[in-house]
């Protein structure tokens, strides 16, 4: 059985509801305040987090960047995972 490219990226909701949840748990693309204010640099006074981790985490909720560069890259690679996932779901729902 050849391996087909075509049916292993074709979109489906299953694989975007699971690549959405990967991306809000574990994807770090915003920069926000963590409350640590300093007087000498260097300063931790921003942290890189998840969408999760700065709804739940982010004392005041204030946003100093989005880093778009992690949010495509982390998009993109959590629709490979979910792809990867549902394969690997169906190959073993097929073994049963």
């Amino acid at each position: 059985m050849a391996f087909a490219l075509n049916e292993f990226l074709k979109p489906s909701r299953k694989k975007f509801a699971i690549a959405a949840a990967l991306f809000i748990l574990f994807v770090p693309f915003i920069n926000y305040w963590n409350g640590i204010m300093c007087i000498r640099a260097p300063c931790p006074s921003d942290s890189t987090g998840s969408l999760l981790a700065f709804l739940f985490l982010a004392p005041t909720h204030t946003i100093y960047q989005i880093l778009y560069i992690n949010a495509i890259a982390g998009g993109a690679l959590s629709y490979i995972l979910a792809t990867i996932a549902m394969s690997l779901y169906s190959k073993t729902k097929k073994s049963k």
